[in-house]
């Protein structure tokens, strides 16, 4: 446990009875936010007090924090450098230290390092540590399972995640994971500022099963249940969204770890069975420096037929009562970034035949073990009437959102925009004016009058100047009757960079090298053109060849051109539809029709897997000749 100051000695705890009386009796301290009144109630790792314990030190406080007899004083406890799992059998570390400045956009780094093993052995437990607990917002160990390829991350084999507060992973026995001889570590880090100059190297501590066991299981761990599709409003005390993740198997769930981020508030996991039944298996009042894993007791850990459906709800606090987030006024979605969000859980397991799931039933049925209270996660740790969220086709609004801020090099300030568009379906056309303006300096600042379905990041900027300060800029858009504004502040959190661009714009295992510069497109001129009728459009496109093709995830290294609606009176329609994939260089050659006369702006993209760039190019488009 972590704590501002020291409570070894009377002389040092008896200032803070006050302060102890009220965390403990409102079981914040010792951190296990676990909900006691809703499903299973026995872990491994339980730290929290018994009701007599929390009765003892709230009469100790409420009588004055009296010392007591010196002699019954226990002795004086030496702290060690102690792990969660026990003393490990391997500790692999980061050879150097990593400094995190006081200041600096967030850090996503993947160093891979040899693990020193020299023969196959069982994992029993994992645990990864940093030294800079504050500046890492997370650290994922993988092990290489290609070793001759170890650029490519997509074979990798999930080890443990830290996230800040988190204690390790301990296995039942009779289960674990294979690490082979000669096994290299990949380190997925994420390193957040705080206003301190830190220094960190992150440790991974393992726990072997002895020489020559093999464990009946293979224990699994992955996110599970969660979803990108977030919508949480600006000033909304607890946003809800809901996931769902199928377990093909029978399965026994052997840990349960929430992961959100500083919004995070509260998330319940409930098992919905082949027959309908549902079951709260745990809730929990998330706290962001506190995300424990929960290691289920053996005699209560959830046995799950197959085809059972895990239900994760989660709620988000994007209000002023929250104080770890620096402006609630702004719309917030899924993200990469430590301002940005998540809702999933990290789920461990292993799987079991139907002979097994009905073997380990019957046996847990002799123990008589009563695992889960009565109350309901539907219910919630929130509210009773919390309502399911809705989504819309057609009919929803659009919410601008503040992407963050860049710095450029004659000191003046990028402010980027994007949106999310709350319709699946429905396109709305907002054009530039009383609906959709930015101030001040406006209504015009470049901005888009077309809208396409669900959130789009890093549209436009709009560069302010260097003395810009606390100043604001303000985008507000009014769809279907209803307004809303995005705020655009130099927030010190918010600044990013166009390595947090491609982390949160490409797909998660994409790395930007740094000699990699976006690729240069030109358009050739368009022709008049009338509503309704084909016209031609070519865009070129050229790239320095990075990232080299097959070297990461995704489409990265394969030189594309798109076509995209950014303002107009109505519908484009662009054949073929979507990227294509061009020569480099090479050229894009489409067909647009428009379905209304007016101006409209086209915008042509070119992107190389990592980066883009792209061209705004006007269009009149003449009303059709009558005959």
């Amino acid at each position: 446990m972590m704590a501002p100051m020291s409570l070894l000695t009377f002389e040092e705890a008896r200032p803070w009875a006050a302060a102890i009386r009220r965390r403990v009796a409102a079981r914040e301290m010792p951190p296990w936010p676990l909900d006691r009144h809703i499903g299973i109630q026995q872990f491994k790792n339980d730290p929290s007090l018994s009701d007599a314990e929390v009765d003892t030190i709230v009469g100790w406080a409420d009588a004055g924090a009296p010392e007591g007899d010196p002699a019954d004083m226990p002795r004086h406890v030496q702290t060690v450098d102690a792990w969660h799992i026990g003393k490990p059998d391997l500790i692999v570390s980061l050879p150097d230290d990593h400094i995190v400045p006081a200041h600096h956009p967030d850090e996503f780094l993947k160093p891979i390092v040899d693990s020193g093993l020299t023969e196959d052995r069982y994992i029993k437990a994992v645990e990864t540590r940093p030294a800079a607990h504050m500046a890492v917002h997370h650290a994922l160990a993988y092990m290489i399972e290609d070793p001759q390829h170890p650029e490519d991350a997509s074979k990798d084999s999930f080890l443990n995640e830290y996230s800040v507060g988190k204690n390790g992973d301990i296995f039942p026995e009779g289960s674990g994971r294979l690490m082979k001889a000669g096994t290299k570590i990949r380190f997925d880090l994420h390193y957040h500022s705080y206003g301190v100059q830190t220094t960190d190297r992150i440790q991974l501590g393992l726990v072997f099963y002895p020489r020559g066991y093999v464990p009946r299981h293979v224990q699994n761990a992955k996110p599970l249940a969660g979803t990108s599709d977030l919508d949480i409003p600006g000033g909304d005390p607890h946003a809800r969204t809901d996931g769902y993740h199928v377990m093909t198997k029978a399965a026994r769930i052997t840990a349960y770890q929430p992961h959100m981020h500083n919004r995070g508030k509260a998330q319940c996991l409930e098992a919905i069975y082949p027959d309908a039944r549902v079951e709260a298996l745990n809730c929990v009042r998330f706290q962001h420096g506190w995300q424990a894993v929960y290691n289920y007791a053996d005699a209560a850990a959830p046995l799950l037929p197959a085809q059972t459906i895990l239900h994760l709800i989660s709620w988000h606090d994007n209000s002023a009562a929250n104080p770890l987030i620096s402006d609630p006024r702004n719309w917030v979605g899924y993200g990469q970034r430590a301002v940005d969000e998540m809702s999933f859980a990290w789920i461990s397991w292993y799987d079991m035949t139907d002979e097994e799931y009905e073997q380990e039933v019957a046996a847990r049925a002799q123990l008589k073990t009563v695992t889960t209270p009565s109350r309901s996660a539907r219910s919630g740790p929130i509210s009773p009437a919390d309502r399911f969220p809705a989504k819309y086709d057609a009919g929803a609004d659009v919410v601008p959102e503040f992407d963050g801020w860049e710095r450029n090099a004659d000191g003046t300030f990028n402010m980027v925009f994007g949106y999310m568009n709350r319709n699946y379906v429905e396109e709305p056309i907002v054009p530039v004016g009383p609906d959709n303006h930015i101030e001040p300096g406006g209504p015009d600042h470049g901005q888009p009058a077309y809208f396409y379905p669900r959130l789009s990041r890093y549209v436009f900027r709009v560069t302010v100047p260097k003395d810009f300060g606390k100043h604001e800029l303000v985008w507000t858009l009014s769809v279907h009757e209803r307004t809303e504004r995005a705020y655009a502040t130099l927030a010190p959190d918010l600044e990013i960079d166009r390595k947090i661009i491609v982390k949160n714009t490409v797909m998660i295992g994409s790395e930007l090298v740094d000699e990699n510069q976006p690729p240069s497109i030109t358009v050739d001129p368009i022709p008049p053109v009338m509503a309704g009728t084909p016209v031609p459009l070519i865009a070129s496109a050229s790239d320095d060849g990075l990232p080299a093709p097959g070297k990461s995830s995704g489409s990265a290294g394969l030189l594309s051109v798109a076509w995209i609606v950014y303002r107009g009176p109505g519908k484009v329609t662009f054949d073929p539809e979507g990227a294509q994939h061009v020569t480099n260089p090479g050229a894009s050659r489409s067909m647009a029709r428009f379905s209304e006369p007016g101006s409209y702006v086209l915008r042509a993209i070119a992107f190389d897997g990592m980066l883009q760039t792209f061209v705004d190019v006007p269009v009149f488009v003449e009303a059709p000749v009558v005959k």
